[in-house]
C-alpha cells in the first residue's frame, strides 16, 4: 500500500511538473511574440493591441511567466502547490476578462481561439494540481522561516501588486486615465490577472517555510521585465502619472521582495 501510495505522489509531482514546463513554453511563444512585433498584432494575436508599448508591456509579463514556470517545474512540491494556486488564480481571472471583452477579441483568427482554449483550460488544470500535492510535505517544510526583512518584503508586494490588480481588475475606467502608456479596460484587467496572480504568490511565500532557489528567479525576474516596456517603447511613456508612480512602486515592492529573498539564499549558502 504504501509503495502504491509513493508511486502515485511521484506520478503527481512528474505530472505537475510537465505542466508548468508546458506552460513556460506556451507563455514564452506568445512573449517572445508580443516582444519582437508589438505593432502586428492584428496579424497574429487574439486581439488587436492598438499601443506598441502596450503590447511589449505584456509579452514582457509573458516572459516573466515563463521563467517563473520553468523555474517553478524544477522546484520542490511545496513550491509547485503555491505556484499552482496563483497561477489558477491569474488564469481564472484572465479567463473572466475574456468573457467579459469577448467582443474585442478577433474570432476570425485561430490565435483567439487558442487562447479561449487555453484560459478554459487552465484553472481547473492548476486547481487540480494544487489540490493532489495538499498534504504533501517535504524537507523545506523543517527549516526555519524566514528573516523579518523576508516577510516584510513578501507583505509589501502583497499590498501594493494586490492593491493595483484589484483597482485595475474592479475599475479599471478610475485608472486608465492615469495610465503611464494607452490602455483599454481589456488591457487593463489583463495585466491585474498578473498582479494579482503574484500577490498571491508573494502571500504564500510571506506565510510558509522559505522555498528552495528555483522559484526565487521569478521574483527576480519580475522586475527587470515588467520594466522592458519603457526602455523599448519609450513613445507614450509617461512617468510622472499617479498610474506611472504606481507602475515604479509596484516594481520596486517586488524589486525589494527579489532583493530580501536572493539576500536569505546567499547567507544560507555561507552557512552552509
Amino acid at each position: 500500500m504504501t509503495e502504491s501510495l509513493t508511486m502515485r505522489d511521484a506520478s503527481t509531482l512528474q505530472f505537475s511538473r510537465r505542466v508548468f514546463a508546458g506552460l513556460a513554453g506556451v507563455a514564452l511563444v506568445i512573449g517572445g511574440a508580443l516582444l519582437l512585433f508589438p505593432r502586428d498584432t492584428a496579424a497574429y494575436f487574439a486581439w488587436t493591441i492598438k499601443a506598441p508599448i502596450a503590447a511589449v508591456t505584456l509579452g514582457a509579463w509573458f516572459l516573466g511567466l515563463s521563467g517563473f514556470a520553468w523555474a517553478v517545474s524544477r522546484g520542490s512540491r511545496t513550491a509547485i502547490r503555491a505556484a499552482a494556486l496563483a497561477t489558477a488564480l491569474g488564469s481564472t481571472l484572465m479567463l473572466l476578462t475574456t468573457l467579459q471583452h469577448r467582443s474585442a477579441f478577433n474570432w476570425g483568427s485561430p490565435a483567439a481561439w487558442l487562447w479561449l482554449l487555453l484560459y478554459v483550460g487552465a484553472p481547473p488544470t492548476f486547481a487540480a494540481v494544487a489540490f493532489r500535492l495538499k498534504g504533501d510535505t517535504d524537507a523545506v517544510d523543517q527549516r526555519a522561516r524566514p528573516s523579518g526583512l523576508f516577510r516584510a518584503a513578501a507583505r509589501a508586494a502583497v499590498a501594493v501588486a494586490g492593491g493595483c490588480g484589484a483597482v485595475l481588475f474592479l475599475w479599471p475606467d478610475a485608472l486608465i486615465p492615469m495610465w503611464p502608456w494607452p490602455l483599454l479596460p481589456l488591457g487593463a484587467r489583463t495585466y491585474a490577472a498578473f498582479a494579482l496572480g503574484h500577490a498571491l504568490w508573494a502571500w504564500r511565500l510571506a506565510r510558509a517555510r522559505f522555498e528552495p532557489s528555483w522559484p526565487i528567479l521569478y521574483l527576480a525576474v519580475f522586475p527587470a521585465t515588467a520594466l522592458i516596456a519603457p526602455w523599448l517603447q519609450s513613445a507614450g511613456f509617461r512617468a510622472g502619472t499617479l498610474g506611472g508612480i504606481l507602475f515604479l512602486v509596484s516594481t520596486a515592492s517586488l524589486a525589494l521582495l527579489a532583493a530580501s529573498a536572493l539576500w536569505v539564499e546567499r547567507r544560507r549558502g555561507l552557512r552552509s
